[in-house]
Parts: structure tokens; C-alpha cells; sequence
């Protein structure tokens, strides 16, 4: 069973509702990509409306991991699009299929570059809530 990152962008019953996904795998991988890549982390907030947060206030900052089970994260506009520019620097500086992100000891994640042009694309449309999902 492969987890995802699920995103979303809007409401669904709203024009402009947008959603998309990446393995929790190549979510943790571009994060560092970026972070190697100058993006510096303004952090994420707990999402309004969308289970309770664990501690102890709804607007603590957060980080990115994926792992609290059923809280949704709010990523802001200008952080995301900061993470877009990073993984754009990272593309432009040659990352490929080849980019030694190992899956397991003998794989290496072949789809990093489409991941990376997919979520940067995702960020640079701006503020974002992410969740993982099943």
C-alpha cells in the first residue's frame, strides 16, 4: 500500500478547485531537494475545519511532515511559491531520473524529475492545504 500526499487548493464546491498528489516517499525527498536548492521553510499552520490540532493551538507553526495522521497543514502563498522557485533551481541544476534518491537499496525513484516539475508547478499556483492519505 503506498501512502500519498494529497493537495488541495480551494473548495470543492468553488471554480478553481484543484487537487494533486505525490508518494509520501517523493514528498520528503523534493522537500530536501529544495532545501539544498535555497528554499527556507516559513513552516505550515494546522488547517481550520479538518480534525483538531494535536497541541495546542490551531495557529502554532508546524512543520511539514506528513506523518499526524488527520490533521491537514496549511501551506502559505508566498512559502509555496518560494518551494516552487527551489525545485525549479533544482531541475535547472540537472537533477534527473539518475538523482541517487534510493527507494530501497538497489532502486532509484525513477519519476523525481516528473515529481518535482508536478509539485513545483502545484506551489506556484499558491497557498495550499496538504494531507496524507491511503
Amino acid at each position: 500500500m503506498a501512502f500519498v500526499v494529497e493537495m488541495a487548493r480551494g473548495r470543492p464546491d468553488e471554480p478553481g478547485f484543484e487537487t494533486s498528489g505525490i508518494s509520501t516517499f517523493s514528498w520528503d525527498k523534493l522537500l530536501e531537494l529544495a532545501r539544498e536548492h535555497g528554499w527556507h521553510p516559513a513552516g505550515c499552520t494546522y488547517a481550520h475545519g479538518f480534525g483538531e490540532p494535536p497541541e495546542p493551538h490551531w495557529d502554532q507553526a508546524t512543520d511539514y511532515k506528513w506523518e499526524e495522521w488527520g490533521y491537514a497543514k496549511r501551506i502559505d502563498a508566498e512559502d509555496a511559491r518560494n518551494l516552487a522557485a527551489a525545485l525549479h533551481r533544482a531541475i535547472a541544476a540537472g537533477i534527473t531520473a539518475r538523482t541517487p534518491f534510493l527507494m530501497s537499496d538497489s532502486r532509484v525513484d525513477p519519476g523525481i524529475i516528473t515529481n518535482a516539475r508536478k509539485l513545483a508547478e502545484f506551489c506556484e499556483r499558491g497557498e495550499f492545504l496538504f494531507a496524507v492519505d491511503d
